[in-house]
């Protein structure tokens, strides 16, 4: 077998813009990036179900007669799990979740790993791919290199790509994606930028991490004096015991990062009676608001936007990150995200060249 790159607008595909782009050849910002007429969710075959997984007959490599060649395996890789979905025919099912990629270890070889797990022996038209840390290009001519004889094609993209995608598919406009991180993207006629996910020690305002690091900072402000009493502090106190030690248990923890992102809950429960957390979730809407706001400006897409991720389960920061974009953007169209990142990873494979989001995604294709 011999190895060709697909054809795409750039040959080397860049991770999003960190600052305003050059202009660039893409459509005017009032219509689809690239047009289609319907969003792939929208078709009921992609509805996927909320549990169940999927196991397929064997088959053998490229070529081969018997079985069913999974046609797409979308993967959404992260350091807690990595999500999937399997499309064979006119039928999409979830596989099975694994555990998430080790940062401090070459992640390709992690998720070909995963991917020949999930794919149990069958040959694959496509895979589909959104992660943070795999968006480099030849990513996928790497991962196609694992995976000799059993991949056709291969596509890579950034995590915020992906979450774009699904949540509004391939349209002008901007979406946030908050978890223990945050990250905006978005997309128009000035090209793709991404704005924040500098990560939990300079950036991601807004995000999991950020919420409990501020719950725990109140927390300590009380407990000295400095600032006003939560209800926070009885929480701290059954889980740390003596808050004077609090910093220390935190800082030796090496979950740290998860476990104070973890108190996002806390503040979540306490925001409707307690100021102090009703204030942290005021002001977690209004930084994930201002990110979205960036993020169009920057490239002078429709004032259209979704939000994803678990912090917005919060509905104080919810309704402050609504109130706080129409302020910011008068008109605004926010709309309910269509799917989630796993779902957007699966468009990667159809994503035309005209899509402003064509060059922030690697490409990969085996030739026979």
């Amino acid at each position: 077998m011999t190895a060709t790159r697909a054809t795409s607008p750039s040959s080397t595909p860049r991770p999003p813009s960190r600052t305003p782009p050059a202009r660039r050849r893409s459509p005017p910002a009032s219509t689809p990036c690239s047009a289609p007429e319907r969003h792939p969710l929208a078709d009921p075959r992609h509805r996927v179900p909320s549990t169940g997984t999927w196991t397929l007959t064997s088959r053998g490599p490229l070529g081969d007669d018997g079985g069913q060649m999974i046609d797409v395996l979308a993967l959404d890789v992260g350091q807690t799990g990595v999500r999937s979905l399997l499309t064979v025919a006119d039928s999409t099912r979830p596989g099975a979740e694994l555990p998430g990629i080790v940062a401090t270890q070459p992640l390709l070889p992690q998720v070909a790993a995963h991917i020949a797990t999930l794919a149990d022996g069958e040959s694959i038209a496509a895979v589909s791919i959104g992660a943070s840390g795999l968006g480099a290009a030849d990513s996928a001519r790497t991962l196609a290199d694992l995976l000799p004889g059993r991949v056709r094609s291969v596509h890579i993209a950034h995590d915020s790509v992906t979450s774009y995608l699904g949540a509004l598919g391939d349209v002008s406009g901007a979406v946030v994606a908050a978890g223990t991180g945050a990250v905006t993207l978005a997309a128009g006629p000035g090209g793709v930028r991404r704005v924040d996910g500098w990560g939990h020690l300079l950036g991601d305002e807004g995000a999991g991490f950020w919420i409990g690091r501020e719950a725990l900072s109140a927390v300590l402000r009380a407990w000295d004096g400095r600032g006003p009493a939560t209800s926070l502090s009885d929480v701290a106190e059954r889980e740390f015991g003596d808050l004077d030690g609090l910093y220390l248990t935190i800082q030796a923890a090496p979950d740290r990062v998860s476990r104070i992102a973890a108190w996002g809950r806390h503040v979540a429960e306490h925001a409707a009676t307690d100021p102090v957390s009703a204030d942290i979730s005021h002001r977690a809407g209004a930084r994930l608001a201002e990110s979205v706001a960036a993020g169009l400006r920057a490239v002078g897409a429709d004032a259209v936007a979704s939000r994803v991720g678990n912090v917005f389960r919060n509905p104080v920061i919810a309704e402050s990150f609504t109130t706080e974009m129409q302020r910011l953007v008068p008109g605004i169209d926010l709309r309910e995200p269509l799917g989630d990142g796993l779902a957007g990873a699966a468009l990667l494979p159809g994503l035309g060249a005209a899509s402003a989001l064509a060059e922030v995604v690697d490409h990969y294709t085996v030739a026979a």
